[in-house]
């Protein structure tokens, strides 16, 4: 069995710790509504998120260029008003701060630019929780496992006493490209992947923030 006491969790951001999913929906909803396309629900979102031709496929139909331009500069627009009130999951903060005074050490990686992460989680007063808060750099490229990779080098740790938490396939792509394990967060009322998209990644799924730490030691154990 391994050391659990020096376990340690890379962390999501964007729909894990921080409540924000729902902006993304909020968001094109808001897009569609300005543009007079009718309303879309909830299970094609969910289905049809991050795939190419994202906008057409929530329509139903194909979009004109001109309607991908306005879909996208309104979809901007609501995203930046919405974001401003977006904050951590009622839980994350006493997760983070149980996981600390355990002796454990955590971190954060997110696609999200560096700037915007640093000062979201400065705005939260987390900072002090992580060893390493990595964002996108602004030439960085935007799948999860190059910046993993980076992120682990950084930590200098031992990849078997590291799991990445998440709450996306890209996720599960990253910690399998670098041979970590990895445990899903999935919130049934806020997620932007129905539960059915995560199931068939065959990875553990947690439906609690309090859940993570106990499944986070029995993965490292099973290892």
């Amino acid at each position: 069995m391994r050391d659990r006491t020096t376990a340690h969790i890379v962390w999501d951001w964007n729909g894990t710790l921080r409540d924000d999913n729902w902006v993304l929906v909020r968001s094109a909803q808001d897009a569609f509504a300005a543009i007079g396309l009718p309303p879309f629900p909830m299970a094609s979102y969910q289905k049809h998120h991050q795939r190419a031709d994202f906008f057409a496929r929530l329509a139903g139909r194909p979009l004109t260029r001109a309607e991908e331009r306005e879909l996208t500069r309104q979809f901007s627009a609501a995203y930046q008003l919405h974001n401003r009130r977006a904050g951590l999951r009622r839980s994350a903060t006493r997760v983070l701060d149980q996981w600390r005074a355990a002796g454990r050490t955590q971190s954060v990686l997110s696609l999200s630019p560096h700037a915007t992460l640093v000062a979201e989680v400065a705005a939260a007063q987390l900072r002090e929780m992580f060893a390493i808060v990595h964002g996108r750099p602004a030439d960085g490229v935007s799948t999860k496992a190059v910046h993993l990779r980076r992120h682990l080098a950084l930590l200098a740790a031992s990849a078997g006493r590291v799991v990445l938490v998440g709450d996306t396939p890209d996720d599960v792509r990253a910690a399998r490209a670098c041979q970590v394990p990895v445990l899903l967060f999935h919130d049934v009322e806020h997620q932007v992947y129905s539960q059915s998209r995560l199931l068939a990644l065959r990875v553990p799924i947690v439906q609690r923030l309090d859940d993570v730490a106990a499944r986070v030691l029995d993965l490292l154990s099973d290892g």
